[in-house]
């Protein structure tokens, strides 16, 4: 926890204020050479919902660089070996995790080379094997954030498209089973609720039914504004402790201006189901070479991901043919030169 406050107080020093990478670069080949490297991996580009704001549901990342996939156990030991020192893998980006039949391999895998595991990106959880739901708990994956949004099957399947909220229940009531059957602390479980104007209703409903099965609760704000917006704004403020006097547009924009997720170009490069690097969570357009055929070190060193880098610190000029020109996360300061 210490350690990435300092890195978040060192990040928004050096890539905000100063517009500047060479030390948080610096920094973090250090932090990658004494303690290992954080990693983002794809296990599964494929999703069964379509959830109306989701890229993937709308099929913009099959046809894109991400495409239609999953990772296979023997990749990801290959991806550990081209990946150097390796200190904790997050494992869910564009798709659902639990539709990769052989996740309760690469949990295994992940364990056995001692390399922490989380799924804070989130998954929906419809879908998943008994094997699967064992295998997050005896692997001790760190967290897994579950994204329902609502507290009744009306209200969630308006926005989870075609998923079954007693479904999802039925599979945390699961993971807890096998959290006491092997007296494990992990998973900690975490309930994210986007708040829309459908459920803001259930609020405190939801949140009740998250302490009865020990998790978390995660209320966050909807950031596709078009969609289902809140009907008493001030009261939803109230119960989420979100701030809705700030618009979205002004949200996205401080996002952006913090480098709320492209830091991960330094600190936590993404790395789809394939092996290509993507860099960021957000990338699904182009891609900088493939981990298991090169040397992620030699990649993160390649001549375009550095310019992207520089780019996006200002000392570069912007260049179309990178993805982070048409990114909706490219600091709102750069957008205006």
């Amino acid at each position: 926890m210490l350690l990435a406050r300092l890195k978040g107080a060192i990040r928004r020093v050096l890539l905000q204020r100063l517009r500047w990478s060479s030390a948080y670069a610096a920094v973090c080949r250090l932090e990658a050479r004494l303690i290992g490297r954080r990693l983002r991996i794809e296990t599964c580009s494929k999703c069964q919902l379509k959830c109306p704001s989701c890229a993937t549901a709308r099929g913009e990342t099959r046809s894109g660089a991400v495409a239609w996939g999953e990772l296979s156990p023997d990749d990801f030991t290959r991806l550990l070996a081209h990946s150097g020192r390796v200190r904790e893998i997050e494992i869910s980006n564009w798709g659902e995790i639990f539709l990769n039949r052989q996740l309760p391999q690469i949990l295994e895998q992940a364990r056995r080379s001692g390399v922490p595991v989380t799924v804070g990106n989130g998954v929906n959880l419809n879908t998943a094997s008994e094997a699967a739901l064992e295998a997050l708990v005896v692997h001790r994956v760190r967290e897994l954030t579950i994204s329902i949004d609502g507290a009744s099957q009306q209200s969630y399947a308006c926005y989870r498209v075609n998923g079954d909220l007693e479904r999802v229940l039925a599979n945390v009531d699961r993971i807890n089973h096998y959290k006491r059957l092997h007296h494990s602390a992990e998973p900690a479980l975490v309930w994210q609720f986007v708040v829309f104007g459908h459920n803001e209703h259930e609020l405190e409903t939801a949140r009740a039914m998250a302490a009865a099965r020990d998790m978390a609760f995660r209320p966050i704000r909807n950031l596709d504004a078009a969609y289902s917006p809140l009907r008493d704004p001030r009261r939803v403020a109230d119960s989420s402790g979100i701030d809705f006097s700030v618009s979205t547009d002004k949200t996205l924009d401080t996002l952006a201006t913090d480098f709320g997720f492209c830091h991960q170009l330094w600190d936590a490069p993404q790395l789809n189901w394939n092996g290509d690097l993507l860099g960021c969570c957000f990338n699904n357009t182009r891609t900088f070479g493939n981990a298991l055929a090169t040397p992620l070190a030699e990649l993160l060193a390649g001549d375009d991901y550095r310019y992207m880098q520089d780019m996006l610190t200002g000392r570069a000029a912007l260049r179309d043919d990178l993805p982070c020109v048409k990114c909706r996360m490219l600091p709102p300061w750069l957008r205006a030169r």
